[in-house]
């Protein structure tokens, strides 16, 4: 991200400096069938790599009176995600799924380098750390009536991130900042569900319930309130 400004003025100190962000995921996966292909494995491992260059301001009192100053701040992470998901085929029109998880989420531009409006430049981001559990259960195609044919897929997930990147309002005047918070636990379900008649109408539904949960039990010093 880089930005020209013929009237540069004091107040945009950061804007001189150009900002990067990359991020590279190479992955490797094996994928198995076993039972007469009724049970399918899938083992995948994962590198994250995450760079990041920006600038930050702090305010200075000098010969040239009050001012913000740009300094570099630069970033970087390498991190190894794997993980396993199973599938296995009851019959025709069935079948039960599993996956677990350890992965990574890399922050986005935006996040990591603000919108220069309404989102600050948060260098000092980090990317999101999780243990991912899903289960899930497709009934497919089941008719319905003569012409009907139904599918539903419930599913359950658990999730144990650290880092979370939450965004936050910053002192009620309209802006905010991207910022990781601890540990994070949440548990949810979803279901969704199809309806199709013959060949020219198909519904489509879902429905999904999480509940997200702060445990970090310390801010800094402080008994975490949340």
């Amino acid at each position: 991200r880089e930005g020209k400004d013929p009237l540069i003025s004091n107040r945009t100190a950061s804007f001189k400096e150009p900002q990067q962000l990359t991020k590279q995921v190479a992955s490797l996966a094996h994928e198995a069938k076993m039972m007469n292909e009724r049970l399918s494995s899938t083992l995948w491992i994962k590198h994250y790599n995450f760079t990041a260059a920006t600038v930050d301001e702090e305010y200075v009192t000098d010969s040239l009176g009050y001012r913000p100053v740009a300094f570099p701040i630069e970033r970087k992470t390498s991190s190894l995600g794997y993980g396993i998901a199973l599938k296995y085929n009851f019959q025709k029109h069935s079948i039960a799924k599993l996956s677990l998880e350890k992965s990574f989420r890399l922050p986005d531009a935006d996040e990591l380098l603000g919108d220069g409006l309404f989102v600050n430049t948060s260098p000092e981001l980090l990317p999101e750390e999780s243990i991912n559990l899903n289960i899930g259960w497709l009934a497919s195609d089941i008719s319905v009536g003569k012409d009907g044919r139904f599918s539903s897929e419930p599913s359950f997930f658990y999730r144990d991130t650290y880092n979370l990147i939450l965004y936050r309002v910053q002192n009620n005047i309209g802006t905010g900042q991207y910022n990781n918070v601890g540990k994070v636990r949440g548990l949810g379900g979803s279901m969704d569900v199809k309806y199709a008649y013959k060949n020219f109408l198909e519904l489509n539904g879902n429905a999904t319930y999480q509940a997200l949960r702060d445990w970090n039990e310390y801010n800094g010093a402080n008994r975490n309130q949340t």
